[in-house]
């Protein structure tokens, strides 16, 4: 799942902010996407974070190997 898909998602929610729309979708990932694709869908969306929002991806997912 891309960011926009997110934001997309939660606004039709009535989601306000960037950190509500992603806890969304990883609370209710077993339900959106079917089982086998869950960790794809994840990190694509994780991935697309990175690059977007740089600063809330650093304060909210630790790489492998930091502290």
């Amino acid at each position: 799942m891309k960011l926009k898909e997110c934001l997309d998602f939660g606004k039709n929610c009535g989601l306000k902010t960037l950190d509500e729309c992603v806890l969304n979708i990883e609370l209710h990932a077993t339900l959106l996407f079917p089982y086998t694709k869950i960790n794809k869908e994840l990190n694509e969306l994780y991935e697309d974070l990175k690059v977007k929002e740089p600063e809330y991806y650093a304060d909210h997912y630790k790489e492998r190997g930091e502290k």
